[in-house]
């Protein structure tokens, strides 16, 4: 009987569901426990059944014909209009000081533009004296490329990028040239790294991982509480890449960007704000560009190029 009910009353809670977890996650907490799952079991259920009984039951009865038609148009297209407007607006319904986000400019892939700059630099190093620093590697890779550009030492590096899955044989002159190449700890990890770098890097070169990192499930759970005394002392969770976090640090050696203990706070949390009150990162996982800056300035990048800085 009672999975009889719930069948009828199915569509309504499915429905449901989904707003409710997305509100809960927003709201309450971005890691949803055993506690929150259950509590979302339950009001989906409540608010289910109550569509049920007074929306999906009642107004096929009491609506015929045309009006019915006309109603439901009319309703779907004020949900598809504003959904439409949302989403060419990037999702953007007001400023957003800790993103450097303005409603007066912004477009669609806005976040993503810092991060996918550095394809550009897939180039040949240039003929001069600088030190030559070839990054091979996915996004936290590229996002590694924007903490040097917009370091002290930016002027001195010579940055070439390679997607991991690109590279082979045809870079061999530049693996070779290169003084420094930066790979994902993911592939040290899990052994790898491409054979093209290890047989055609020079003795003298530094093969460096660049680490994992995690500021929590979602930014919106922070900025729900903007109104908060201690709103730019907020932490999150990196629960979600510890055991990758650990292996890295086992597995990479000494030769290892970490960009988790720098940030790191009490009770494995790690910060969500530079020191002046952007968000480190706009998704959990790539850096802003204000979150780049902040790395440019806590990681010891004199101590990463020490042999050639000296000279």
């Amino acid at each position: 009987m009672l999975i009889c009910k719930i069948g009828i009353c199915s569509y309504s809670i499915y429905i449901w569901h989904q707003i409710v977890i997305a509100f809960y996650r927003y709201c309450i907490d971005g890691n949803m426990g055993a506690a929150g799952c259950v509590s979302c079991i339950i009001l989906t259920s409540i608010m289910g059944s109550t569509s049920y009984l007074l929306i999906e039951k009642q107004l096929p009865h009491r609506l015929k014909g045309m009006i019915m038609v006309v109603m439901c148009v009319l309703i779907s297209g004020m949900v598809w209009g504003s959904g439409i407007y949302v989403y060419f607006r990037g999702g953007v319904m007001r400023n957003v000081p800790e993103l450097d986000v303005v409603i007066s400019d912004i477009h669609r892939g806005m976040h993503s533009e810092y991060n996918d700059r550095i394809y550009a630099m897939d180039v040949e190093f240039t003929e001069d004296d600088r030190i030559k620093v070839l990054a091979v590697g996915n996004s936290f890779v590229r996002d590694w490329c924007n903490v040097l550009l917009e370091s002290d030492i930016a002027a001195e590096l010579d940055i070439s990028y390679v997607y991991d899955s690109a590279i082979d044989e045809k870079y061999a002159d530049r693996i070779a040239t290169a003084d420094y190449i930066f790979v994902n700890g993911s592939m040290v990890c899990e052994g790898k790294v491409p054979k093209c770098i290890t047989d055609h890097m020079g003795n003298e070169t530094e093969l460096w991982s660049v680490g994992t990192k995690c500021y929590g499930v979602s930014n919106g759970n922070i900025y729900n509480r903007r109104f908060r005394a201690d709103y730019f002392q907020m932490t999150a969770s990196y629960e979600d890449v510890r055991k990758q976090y650990q292996k890295e640090l086992e597995l990479c050696g000494g030769q290892y960007v970490d960009f988790i203990k720098p940030v790191l706070q009490e009770e494995d949390q790690v910060r969500v704000f530079t020191d002046t009150g952007k968000f480190i990162s706009q998704d959990c996982r790539h850096l802003t560009r204000a979150g780049a800056q902040y790395y440019a300035k806590i990681l010891d990048l004199d101590q990463i190029f020490l042999n050639f800085l000296e000279e």
